[in-house]
């Protein structure tokens, strides 16, 4: 996961800001588009993932919009991977409220039938895990699966 140093206020400003580490790397549609993932390959980022999401999920923290745009790998190898931009990430402890973003900006190719408005509408942890295994079917394809909408 993308380290985040400070999250504060800029008083010149009176604007938010949120520092953190820079991240130097193709993303992983970047990388699938040209070069779909081996299998060791695939099951080495799936491994790196699951583990950082499960760290998130475990701090109450649920992303909300895992997609290959929003995995990065350094110096463009897997095991270097790191999942940016929690920007719509929502607590799951402190009732359920957008930790630094508006309502749904996910990317349709990947959400969970739950992030719109399904099966009652409880995102949780599993929401990331469905849209992780979109994500890793798309490393390998190349593409993105086609959801037909």
């Amino acid at each position: 996961i993308v380290r985040y140093y400070v999250f504060s206020l800029d008083r010149a400003l009176g604007r938010p800001y949120l520092a953190m580490e820079f991240v130097d790397g193709p993303s992983l549609a970047l990388r699938s588009k040209s070069k779909p993932l081996s299998v060791p390959d695939f099951f080495s980022l799936l491994r790196l993932l699951a583990d950082g999401l499960h760290k998130a999920h475990k701090a109450g923290v649920i992303h909300r919009d895992i997609s290959p745009d929003n995995v990065i790998l350094p110096g463009g190898l897997v095991e270097n991977a790191k999942i940016i931009d929690f920007g719509i990430a929502r607590s799951a402890n402190v009732g359920g409220g957008t930790l630094l973003g508006g309502s749904f900006a996910g990317k349709y190719s990947y959400v969970s039938p739950e992030q719109l408005g399904l099966f009652g509408g409880d995102v949780t942890p599993k929401s990331d895990i469905f849209s992780l295994g979109l994500t890793m079917a798309s490393a390998v394809l190349g593409q993105p699966i086609d959801l037909s909408g």
